[in-house]
């Protein structure tokens, strides 16, 4: 149950307090009482449309475009949005989508005002390829960027799962957002995926690694040779689950829906797949991870 002093306070207190805090903070708040989880559930969709804002006009369209063409965003935005109060922001928008989705993106990332970038190629993906994304499209509107990165695969949570590191395998979809890593998301720290033999300043993406330095990360290698594909680090022992939150439309303050956060454990993986896309199995790499401890 919630503090008696807190539930003292005014909407706009709960609202500001909630908004400093992480997704896993604010899933811990909600559990105590009905009133922190309707603010709760008011502060993610607020946050998530906040975000949305320094790159499009209307985020309900594009987050009923993400569902309809079942691709997500992930990048810095993603982790951004799981983070909540921090003294820097996503400077693009990273957003993964299937090869024949991309004209629908195009469309309305143009009639947004985005322009495309050439050569786009050399300008998008760095000197590592990131696996699975075949091929990428950088578009700009004055200062502001969005990467369109088309996956290889049927399947747009390819791209994520494949990361260079633990604190990019983070997803939003118009309704779901999945946070692979919380326990070292949320404390700032992360595991590059590469072999442990090389060292830290040889690595292709250093320049990645310093620029999440700089935002208060800090980096280790796997605890043992790994293939260099994020789904086959070994989870340490208190990271052992996901965090899995679906949204729900701006509602009535009477209406009494629950807004669903919560954990997932390893053996709820193939379940997970069915509630963020039904007929994918998005979280197929999660089997690699059972004994990893």
């Amino acid at each position: 149950m919630a503090p008696r002093s807190l539930l003292c306070l005014r909407n706009s207190d709960l609202i500001l307090i909630l908004s400093f805090l992480d997704i896993k903070s604010i899933k811990l708040a909600q559990a105590t009482c009905h009133e922190l989880e309707f603010w709760g559930r008011h502060v993610v969709n607020e946050r998530y449309d906040r975000i949305l804002l320094r790159y499009i006009s209307s985020p309900d369209a594009f987050r009923r475009l993400l569902d309809s063409k079942r691709a997500i965003i992930g990048g810095s935005s993603a982790l951004e949005f799981f983070l909540g109060d921090v003294d820097w922001v996503s400077n693009d928008l990273d957003v993964f989508l299937r090869p024949s989705y991309l004209p629908d993106f195009l469309d309305f990332f143009h009639e947004e005002g985005y322009k495309r970038v050439f050569p786009w190629q050399e300008d998008v993906l760095p000197a590592r390829q990131i696996p699975c994304v075949e091929a990428s499209l950088k578009l700009r509107k004055g200062k502001r960027t969005v990467d369109l990165m088309i996956t290889s695969f049927g399947n747009a949570f390819e791209g994520i799962v494949h990361s260079w590191s633990t604190l990019l395998v983070n997803a939003m979809s118009g309704s779901n957002a999945v946070c692979a890593y919380p326990h070292l998301t949320m404390n700032h720290t992360a595991v590059l995926s590469t072999p442990k033999t090389i060292a830290l300043r040889h690595l292709p993406y250093a320049g990645d690694t310093s620029k999440y330095e700089a935002r208060s990360f800090t980096f280790s290698l796997p605890p043992a040779q790994q293939s260099p594909a994020t789904p086959l680090i070994a989870r340490y022992i208190p990271d052992k689950h996901c965090l899995f939150l679906r949204f729900y439309p701006r509602q009535r303050r009477e209406d009494n829906r629950p807004f669903t956060a919560r954990w997932l454990s390893d053996h709820e993986h193939v379940a997970m797949s069915a509630v963020w896309y039904d007929d994918e199995q998005v979280l197929w790499y999660r089997p690699h991870l059972l004994n990893a401890n």
